[in-house]
């Protein structure tokens, strides 16, 4: 699982949201406090997890995924451009090289998934504009476009998710946000919801297993929805944040950056919403800047650009950066549970690869 990079939407986010034709919704106090349970136990120890680092010569990259003991990362293949081009890289031999190159005109790749069979990311040009979601079918070495906007102006905001040969994603294609369900296999597409606030917050979707999370706001209150793929039922959560977003689905937990204001980044707080009871737990009383999760592990960035691990089953975190001695810009983490983290400078990106047993 991977989640949309909150850093590369931040500005984006916070540009639109002043501009945005949007009617500005009035949010009421909530009814009852957020359960604030212990402060997780914060241990100074030495990273317990085994992390390789790898640097590459480009200074602009997105989300990569791993499969089969390579590493695919979209790069920029000219110092000035956005990430425009898939870099594969060995992890065993270092041996590296440029597998894709878009054919759209300055182009942004983002959102890269994949696994032994499958390979999925989403294409727009530098302005979010012409967007695009594409497949790379690995077994017969077939590319497709799974999804196009018809009109080239709309911002595209599609943030796919791969799961079996099946990928989720929100889109306002329509001009208005749908929830799309695709299968790679009979290239067939389902809508199977409409979101009555869709925004810069809740573009993303999240598979656990055959259950697809996504989240709204209705009647001012956060509401998380969780559809099973086999039994097409639905299932809504109410939370007690009128805005939630950036939503992980774990086994018997939705983690999410729980807003006050959507306007106003520094409102946003990571919590754990517990399935079984419906209570919100924090894990940060400050903003964070990004995160991503995988199974029921947790990693994400703080407001200083430091990396945490974030064990939900013994409410613990990890501090990741004695393992890096640097800062980072990036969390990701792949299907094969793989946590990649990294940051960008003027003539190189170096990437720091964790393995978590699951």
């Amino acid at each position: 699982m991977r989640s949309v990079s909150l850093t590369i939407f931040l500005l984006l986010f916070l540009f639109c949201t002043a501009c945005t034709n949007e009617s500005k919704v009035d949010v009421p106090e909530p009814d009852h406090e957020i359960v604030e349970n212990d402060p997780p136990n914060e241990q100074e120890s030495e990273s317990p997890f085994d992390v390789k680092n790898i640097k590459i010569p480009y200074n602009r990259y997105s989300q990569p995924c791993t499969a089969e003991g390579k590493v695919y990362i979209p790069v920029n293949n000219e110092k000035e451009r956005l990430q425009n081009s898939i870099l594969e890289y060995d992890l065993e031999t270092e041996d590296s090289e440029i597998i894709y190159n878009s054919e759209l005109e300055k182009a942004a790749i983002n959102d890269l998934t994949c696994s032994s069979e499958w390979m999925i990311w989403a294409e727009t040009d530098e302005f979010g504009l012409n967007g695009s979601i594409h497949a790379w079918d690995r077994k017969r070495d077939e590319k497709f476009v799974v999804f196009k906007y018809d009109d080239p102006e709309i911002m595209a905001l599609d943030a796919p998710r791969l799961y079996k040969n099946m990928v989720a994603w929100v889109s306002s294609a329509n001009n208005k946000p749908e929830v799309i369900l695709y299968n790679l296999e009979l290239k067939k597409q389902t809508v199977i919801a409409n979101l009555k606030l869709g925004s810069f917050y809740n573009n993303t979707v999240d598979f656990y297993e055959d259950k697809l999370l996504w989240t709204d706001t209705l009647n001012n209150a956060g509401v998380y929805y969780i559809y099973n793929t086999e039994t097409e039922e639905i299932t809504e959560y109410r939370s007690s944040s009128p805005f939630v977003g950036y939503a992980q689905l774990l086994e018997d937990d939705i983690i999410a950056i729980n807003f006050k204001d959507v306007s106003t980044w520094s409102t946003g707080k990571l919590g754990s919403f517990h399935i079984d009871n419906n209570e919100l737990s924090l894990i940060e009383q400050d903003f964070i800047n990004q995160l991503d999760s995988f199974d029921n592990h947790t990693a994400y960035i703080t407001k200083n650009q430091e990396l945490v691990y974030y064990d939900i089953s013994s409410n613990e975190k990890v501090d990741l950066i004695s393992s890096m001695n640097h800062t980072v810009d990036s969390v990701d983490f792949t299907n094969e549970g793989y946590l990649i983290a990294g940051y960008r400078s003027e003539d190189f990106s170096e990437l720091f690869i964790f393995m978590f047993n699951t």
